[in-house]
């Protein structure tokens, strides 16, 4: 018997460094793809004066998300649906610029689901009938039954169709949601947003590296968002003057003043983003177990497009 507890002690310790050692070079994976595409974002508006840069940084996202789907949520994806992963959020990008019209994604996200579904099916294993599986061993004691339901769990993760078409689902509809970068910056008017809500989303994913546990991680990004919003939305309204001041809360701008309504949306879109990105790592980061590579970069992938996707709803809401 102690010589039991002493080897569950050694392997509980064994644990903790490995998690240590992995999570100082890992946990700045994603961050760091967050920063360089925003940093790419901001280059290709300010400096190159066109979308194609910024399609391109959405198709290496999609890319990112396919390659790394697998291990962030346990499901494996073959790799004709990455293909499609990629090719629809390639296309949703292409359609948006070429188009300059938001609503020709939803063209790709039905065809691209289809095609994926279709992948997802045709691929799907012998379907097995996992209830029964569970309910033969329903009279085992507790902890017996609670193990044999953890492996009937696992086992659908991994062998079922309804969850491998739910996760793969999942991945297009974020890919595909990345055409919001270049939704932003083709419109002129939305356009000079787009530095700020890069700035932004980096300040947001590198606030919410600080601390250990997931609430202080997330009360961090909040107050980096609200406080880089608004400082940001202020000194692009210095710098743009009043082409900035027509895209943000025309009715607040008008009871309170230009400056009252840009610092409110910077603060709100910071803080929409610092929540999405809190989510994103809820769900997907590593707080029960090491992911791997291959998730980190995923994961920042993630988070990037998913935050542009939520400034763009939210311009689109309190814009022109």
């Amino acid at each position: 018997m102690p010589e039991h507890s002493e080897s569950a002690e050694v392997k509980r310790s064994r644990q903790y460094r490995e998690e240590k050692s992995f999570h100082f070079p890992l946990r700045w994976v994603s961050p760091l793809v967050v920063v360089v595409a925003a940093l790419m974002v901001s280059i290709s508006v300010w400096k190159l004066d066109s979308l194609w840069p910024i399609v391109g940084i959405v198709s290496v996202c999609a890319a990112l998300i396919a390659w790394g789907w697998r291990n962030l949520v346990g499901i494996p994806l073959a790799l004709p649906s990455q293909i499609v992963i990629v090719a629809a959020g390639t296309a949703a990008g292409i359609s948006v610029a070429l188009t300059r019209d938001q609503m020709s994604v939803t063209f790709v996200m039905g065809i691209a689901m289809v095609v994926l579904i279709a992948v997802e099916v045709w691929l799907a294993p012998t379907p097995r009938n996992y209830t029964e599986q569970e309910t033969s061993h329903s009279q085992a004691p507790y902890d017996t039954k609670r193990q044999k339901g953890d492996d009937v769990r696992k086992s659908w993760s991994y062998a079922s169709t309804t969850s491998a078409v739910a996760a793969s689902a999942t991945a297009l509809l974020i890919a595909v949601g990345g055409s919001g970068w270049v939704a932003l910056a083709f419109v002129e008017g939305w356009r000079i947003l787009v530095p700020m809500a890069a700035v932004v989303v980096a300040f947001v994913v590198g606030a919410n590296q600080v601390g250990h546990s997931w609430v202080l991680q997330s009360l961090m990004a909040v107050v980096a968002g609200v406080l880089s919003g608004a400082v940001g939305a202020l000194f692009l309204r210095a710098r743009s003057g009043n082409a900035f001041s027509a895209v943000v809360l025309p009715v607040i701008s008008t009871q309170f003043g230009d400056a009252a309504a840009i610092a409110i949306f910077g603060a709100f879109s910071g803080a929409s983003v610092a929540v999405a990105v809190s989510i994103v790592d809820a769900l997907l980061g590593n707080h029960r177990k090491n992911l791997g590579g291959k998730a980190a970069f995923g994961r920042g992938a993630v988070k990037f497009l998913v935050a542009g996707l939520t400034i763009y709803a939210l311009v689109r809401i309190g814009g022109i």
